[in-house]
């Protein structure tokens, strides 16, 4: 799971999530209150304004916000426990650091414009 919340941009399993705003706005534009993509159908309810994807319903912007609010917290916190110094002893300077869920650890490099 990735989460940009410069851009706003979900990412499961490398797959981009489409935001509830994002889908609306799609039902509302092709006029329809359902469809089928990839085998799997979507649907739209009007009154309630959410939108399902095989009955399940899709989170919000506000769902996802107070989820990843709660883990970049705790992030926070612990990355505050090192000093800037620590961060680049163990990964270098100019490294952008990926932690998966399962403790892997990827680095990769980036230039300063």
């Amino acid at each position: 799971m990735a989460y940009d919340s410069n851009s706003g941009e979900l990412e499961i399993n490398g797959e981009e999530i489409k935001s509830t705003y994002d889908l609306t706005s799609q039902f509302k534009s092709l006029g329809v209150d359902s469809y089928s993509k990839n085998g799997k159908q979507y649907a739209f309810d009007k009154t309630t304004n959410t939108v399902t994807v095989d009955g399940v319903v899709i989170p919000t912007y506000k769902d996802y916000e107070k989820l990843f609010d709660a883990v970049e917290g705790k992030v926070t916190e612990f990355l505050g426990s090192f000093e800037d110094e620590d961060m680049q002893t163990m990964f270098g300077d100019h490294q952008t650091i990926t932690i998966g869920r399962d403790g892997s650890i990827e680095t990769e490099q980036y230039e300063h414009d």
